[in-house]
C-alpha cells in the first residue's frame, strides 16, 4: 500500500504464496483474487489482510467475477467453472465438463454470461450457471477477448487474427475479416455499431458497422498492443517493451468513456460509451523513460488519472491522459499483471505471488 500518493508501495502481507492469476473488486474494501492450486482468498478491509475461501479444487483458477458483493464467478484450467452466491463463504462447482483452460469470463446480468478459452471453447449460461452449453465457434484457437453490448449481440477476439461476431447470443458464431493474421487481444464495443480492438505489432482494429468492415491501422509501433483504457480524450494502450501509446479524438464533443470490465485479469473497469463516428485518428508514443519494460496492464479512473505496471516491478502514473508519465517507487522487483482502482484512491497491482496496495491514489 502506500500513503503519500503513489509516489512509494509497499507490499500487503499475506500467507499466500501461489501464483495469483485473478483479481475483482467489487468495492474499494472488498475483493478476491485467485489462482494456483485453487486458490481464492477474500479481503473486506481493501486488502489489509486477506483469509482463504475454501474453493474445494486444485486446478489451477485463472479469472474472477462479480457482477455484486454477493454473485461471483471463478474459472480456471480444465474446465473449472465456480459459483458463490454468498460472497464466497461457500462455492459450488458449475463446472461444465471437458478439459478446457478456460481464459476469460463476461456476465450481461446475474443470468446471462460466457466463458471463453481454448481450444476455441465458447460456453454459455441462461441462469447463472447452474447449466452451461458448449457453443460452437468454429475454431479451435484459443480465445482472448469477449464483449457483449446485450444478450444477443457479442465479439470474441483470438489467435491469428480471428474475430466471431453473433448477433443470437451465442447460438451462432460467424467469422469477420479482420484483415491481418496478427493475435487479437482485446475488445470494446461501445454498442452494436462502434468498436475496437487491440493485437500484436501494434496494430489496432476499428469498425463503426458492427464488424462488415474493419479498418487495420498502424499505430506508429510495431511492439505487442495487451491492454488499453478509453478516455474522453481518446485512448491509451499498452505493451511490450513498455510501449505506450496514446490516441486522440480531435473531435472535443465526441462522447468517449472508460469501459466496463468484462474479460481478463488484465482488462478495465469503469462505465460509459465509445463513439467512433466522428474520429480523427492520430497516435503518438508516450514512453515516459528509457525503461526496457513490458508493460502488462493499464487502468484509469477518469479522463487524466492512469496508471501501468509491468515486468520487474515497474509502476506509473499519468496526471494528464498519458501525455507525460511519472515512475512510482513499487518495493517489488518481480513482474506485476494487473493494476485496479475501485476510484482515485484505492487500488492494487497484482504480481506473482504479490498484491500491492494504495489508499491515496496509487
Amino acid at each position: 500500500m502506500t500513503q503519500d500518493g503513489g509516489r512509494t508501495w509497499t507490499e500487503i502481507e499475506s500467507d499466500i504464496w501461489d501464483n495469483i492469476r485473478g483479481l475483482y473488486f467489487a468495492s474499494d474494501q472488498e475483493g478476491w483474487a485467485v489462482g494456483d492450486r485453487g486458490l481464492i482468498t477474500h479481503t473486506v478491509n481493501g486488502g489489509r489482510t486477506w483469509e482463504h475461501q475454501k474453493s474445494g479444487w486444485w486446478y489451477t483458477l485463472t479469472d474472477v467475477y462479480f457482477i455484486n458483493p454477493e454473485k461471483g464467478w471463478v474459472i480456471g484450467d480444465l474446465g473449472t467453472v465456480l459459483h458463490t452466491s454468498d460472497g464466497g463463504e461457500s462455492w459450488v462447482k458449475q463446472t461444465p465438463g471437458g478439459f478446457q483452460m478456460l481464459k476469460g469470463v463476461f456476465f450481461f446480468d446475474d443470468h446471462i454470461g460466457w466463458v471463453i478459452g481454448w481450444p476455441g471453447v465458447c460456453l454459455h449460461t441462461k441462469n447463472g450457471g447452474l447449466t452451461w452449453t458448449t457453443q460452437t465457434t468454429g475454431t479451435y484457437n484459443e480465445l482472448y477477448g469477449v464483449y457483449f453490448v446485450n444478450s444477443n449481440i457479442g465479439w470474441i477476439v483470438a489467435q491469428y487474427g480471428e474475430i466471431l461476431h453473433t448477433t443470437n447470443g451465442g447460438e451462432t458464431w460467424k467469422f469477420q475479416y479482420s484483415g491481418t493474421d496478427k493475435d487479437l487481444n482485446k475488445v470494446y464495443f461501445a454498442n452494436r455499431n462502434y468498436g475496437m480492438i487491440i493485437s500484436d505489432e501494434g496494430l489496432i482494429l476499428t469498425t463503426i458497422d458492427g464488424g462488415q468492415k474493419w479498418e487495420v491501422q498502424e499505430s506508429g509501433t510495431n511492439n505487442d498492443l495487451y491492454d488499453f483504457a478509453l478516455s474522453p480524450e481518446g485512448m491509451v494502450a499498452v505493451g511490450k517493451g513498455g510501449i505506450t501509446m496514446r490516441y486522440t479524438v480531435e473531435d472535443e464533443d465526441l462522447p468517449v468513456d472508460l469501459p466496463p470490465k468484462a474479460e481478463e485479469v488484465e482488462t478495465l473497469v469503469a462505465s460509459g460509451q465509445l463513439s467512433m463516428e466522428v474520429v480523427a485518428y492520430e497516435w503518438e508514443i508516450v514512453r515516459h523513460t528509457n525503461w526496457q519494460t513490458d508493460f502488462a496492464d493499464v487502468f484509469f479512473v477518469d479522463s487524466q488519472l492512469g496508471w501501468v505496471v509491468g515486468s520487474n516491478g515497474k509502476i506509473s502514473h499519468t496526471v494528464n491522459s498519458g501525455q507525460t508519465w511519472m515512475p512510482q517507487r513499487s518495493p517489488e522487483k518481480t513482474d506485476l499483471k494487473t493494476v485496479f482502482f475501485t476510484d482515485k484512491d484505492h487500488g492494487w497491482v497484482l504480481g506473482r505471488a504479490t498484491l500491492l496496495r494504495t489508499e491515496n491514489g496509487g
